[in-house]
């Protein structure tokens, strides 16, 4: 596996590692797999495109962006993502620097699963249909929402064919 992101590390990976582990960037996840995939068929090789992303569950997509925002805006380490920020990079515009920030507090620059149950199930099941191999998931409070998760999300990606049913 390799998660490095510069063209050096993109480069390592289509040549040598079976998974690439991505930061993706909603509205361009096709692309970014494609292009990975693509990379790596350069060298006769097939790879695997896995990434991370962060679960914001609620009964109410306006309750998951509520709780999106407390814990990010009013309650995030924002020293921290500035601390990460300032030891350099490419070159950003300040709202691309922002949302860079926004991300590492939501969910260490995770892809926002926010809503409801059937949307984040629908989101899951976009990616899938992007060529998304897997995804690395966290939550806030991980005992109180995995079992949210086990209980309500679970199912509809078993409905939906995304994961097998537990024995």
């Amino acid at each position: 596996m390799n998660a490095g992101t510069s063209e050096v590390g993109q480069r390592f990976a289509a040549k040598e590692a079976d998974i690439v582990f991505v930061p993706l960037v909603k509205g361009h996840v096709k692309d970014q797999v494609d292009s990975h995939r693509a990379s790596a068929r350069q060298f006769g090789r097939e790879i695997q495109v896995w990434s991370n992303g962060y679960v914001v569950c609620r009964p109410t997509e306006q309750e998951a962006r509520d709780y999106l925002h407390y814990y990010v805006v009013e309650k995030g380490d924002w020293e921290a993502a500035d601390n990460i920020m300032a030891n350099g990079g490419p070159s950003r515009s300040p709202a691309a620097i922002e949302e860079i920030k926004f991300r590492l507090v939501a969910g260490w620059y995770g892809y926002p699963l926010v809503g409801t149950p059937e949307q984040i199930a629908a989101e899951l099941q976009e990616l899938s249909n992007c060529g998304l191999d897997g995804c690395l998931l966290s939550w806030v409070n991980y005992e109180l929402e995995l079992r949210q998760w086990i209980d309500q999300v679970l199912p509809l990606l078993e409905q939906a064919g995304l994961r097998q049913r537990r024995a």
